[in-house]
């Protein structure tokens, strides 16, 4: 575990394809999201600058030699140092300096026919600290030198528009995704958590390379930043600051249409003559960006049941129609009848957490009958009624209570499990609650 109480280790990283909304779908604690779609927050940095000479005003370049051997008037030098490292062989006295790289996967580079003298012996590496040394060379004598370059851990503190938060960071590799030429990320090392406190995060000891961040606030209808970093940056600097400002999506907007263009309806499903008529199964929800991010909102809508089995409606959904709230309203001719349910749907995949029995009001749910529903969540909380046919009063029918809060934000829309068959003739959603009539 880090020393620094802001930031901790977490498992191994597992990939996700959906991109969650701060305080929304919660992915695993051990997650970074992977594949596209993630913005570049910094400029790649140039490398590391060749060993700048002091004594010599001229240098060449030699390649590696493995067999360079001493001779009456020369001496040889080997350089233990790090693959890629460049090293610089200068004279104290002057004259012309010599420079090398370490091939890949080696670590040790041989200068020959060096004459006898003081020699200065200089390392650069990209992400390394420098390092140098001197030496002596002799005629007729080998001569070997080993330079430390040590790694720069670098720090990057980024400051946000939210006050509390977190971020999820880990080393990536990119590549380019066959046929469609999109770039892609793969996590290729352990998961760190920093706390987002005081709208800053500070990342601490990161040794040179890339990495993915998922930036998270803790306060509902932000959007989740999904970006990556390069230590050292453009600057070359130990220390990276970055301002970033994370997107409120939270819908404010009244939607109410029942227009085609303004749904993403599964197969099968239409909109006619104001009319949306919902057979087979599926999941419909506001095709505009501005109408999937409601937190607390109202849902007025009127409902027939064809064939007298239910009527779905699905909150706050994920954009990908994986996860939701599923409220449900069973008819006479349902496997259960009469019975107001909650369900929480994850990655697909439905569990039940309520039933509420609402046999008194069967009069209202006869098939190929409309009636008014009003759902209103807040919280937690589901809160559902329905209009009286002959009064038009409220008939409170129960209080839906996902005490987990899997789901913060979303969509609200329709459902249709296998057997359903409806037609929705008023479909409105407001935020927090609709206008009083």
């Amino acid at each position: 575990m880090s020393r620094n109480p802001l930031v901790a280790k977490v498992a191994p990283i597992l990939l996700v394809a959906v991109s969650a909304v701060g305080g929304g779908v919660h992915t695993h604690a051990q997650d970074i999201i992977g594949g596209t779609g993630r913005q570049e927050l910094t400029s790649r940095a140039a490398r590391a600058p060749k060993p700048k000479p002091v004594y010599v005003t001229n240098t060449r370049t030699v390649y590696v030699t493995r067999y360079a051997q001493p001779t009456i008037t020369t001496g040889t030098l080997s350089v233990a140092a790090l693959p890629n490292a460049t090293i610089l062989v200068e004279p104290v006295k002057g004259g012309t300096g010599v420079e090398g790289t370490v091939p890949v996967n080696e670590s040790l580079f041989i200068f020959g026919n060096l004459k006898p003298g003081k020699y200065r012996i200089a390392a650069t590496l990209d992400g390394y600290k420098p390092d140098e040394k001197r030496v002596d060379i002799v005629a007729n004598k080998p001569k070997g030198v080993s330079l430390s370059l040590q790694p720069i851990l670098y720090t990057v503190r980024i400051n946000t528009n939210v006050s509390s938060g977190e971020v999820r960071y880990a080393p990536v590799k990119t590549y380019t995704e066959p046929g469609t030429a999109e770039k892609r990320y793969r996590p290729s090392g352990e998961t760190r958590l920093a706390a987002i406190q005081d709208r800053s995060a500070v990342l601490p000891a990161l040794p040179k390379g890339t990495y993915g961040v998922d930036i998270r606030a803790s306060e509902v209808g932000f959007e989740t930043l999904l970006g990556t970093i390069d230590v050292p940056n453009d600057t070359n600097e130990e220390q990276v600051k970055l301002d970033i400002t994370l997107k409120n999506v939270r819908s404010s907007e009244t939607f109410s249409s029942l227009i085609s263009d303004q749904w993403d309806l599964p197969v099968g499903w239409r909109i006619a003559s104001f009319l949306l008529s919902a057979s087979g199964k599926g999941v419909a929800i506001p095709h505009h960006e501005s109408y999937r991010h409601y937190t607390d909102f109202q849902l007025i809508s009127d409902a027939k049941m064809l064939n007298g089995v239910a009527v779905s409606f699905v909150a706050r959904a994920s954009a990908d129609k994986e996860n939701y709230y599923l409220i449900q309203l069973t008819g006479p001719n349902a496997e259960e009848p009469y019975l107001l349910s909650g369900f929480i749907v994850k990655r697909g995949v439905r569990e039940r957490f309520q039933t509420i029995p609402i046999g008194h009001i069967s009069g209202s749910l006869k098939p190929n009958q409309f009636f008014t529903i009003s759902i209103k969540m807040k919280d937690s909380s589901i809160d559902v009624r329905l209009a009286d046919s002959q009064t038009g009063s409220d008939l409170p029918l129960g209080v839906l209570i996902d005490a987990n809060r899997n789901f913060t934000i979303g969509a609200v829309g329709i459902a249709a499990l296998d057997k359903e068959q409806n037609q929705f003739g008023r479909f409105i959603v407001c935020a927090p609650e609709c206008p009083k009539r």
